[in-house]
This record gives structure tokens, sequence and C-alpha cells, in this order.
């Protein structure tokens, strides 16, 4: 393959191994402590294996709301503290499956 083809389709393969993580990750019950339920959204949180880094999981129904909607949501995580109630400060730290 063309250098850049190559580039291209390893790059996309290091996503595809990134989501396929996450699906693991936030399919599995083990390690997760409830949180709680709160505006119908249901936390749960896991501290990693390094004991510098909390997982967060939260689990809610979305009506009416576009996938779109819901990408740039997740895309601004550093933003939530403008908007997000109860959330006093938030940065991106790790940016997974990028480049």
């Amino acid at each position: 393959a063309h250098p850049t083809t190559r580039a291209r389709l390893e790059n996309l393969n290091r996503r595809v191994a990134a989501c396929h993580e996450a699906f693991r990750l936030l399919a599995s019950h083990d390690g997760w402590t409830y949180a709680q339920t709160h505006f119908g959204v249901t936390t749960h949180y896991r501290i990693e294996e390094d004991d510098k880094s909390l997982t967060v999981r939260l689990q809610g129904e979305l009506r009416g709301c576009s996938v779109f909607d819901q990408l740039a949501v997740l895309r601004e995580a550093d933003l939530y503290s403008l908007w997000a109630p109860f959330v006093k400060n938030s940065s991106i730290v790790k940016e997974v499956g990028s480049g």
C-alpha cells in the first residue's frame, strides 16, 4: 500500500481497537462502584489499576437528541464547567484513539 494509505489504515486500526477497548471496559461490571442516580442518569466510577486514574460511566436515555448533538457534548468535555450543574472544573486529560 502507498505510505499515505498505510498510515491512514494504521490510524483507523488504532481507533477501532480503542473503540473495542472502550466497549469492553464499559460493558464490564467488574470494579464499578455505584455513585448515584440523578435526573435519570446513573453514575458509576472505577479507580484504575495505576491508582491515578478515575473512570466514570454515565448511563441514561436521551430522547429527541440527534447523534451529532450527543457527539458534540462528548467532544467538548473541557467546557462542561461552563454549563453543567455541579461541575466546578473540567479538562481533557487524554484523547484516546486520536492520531
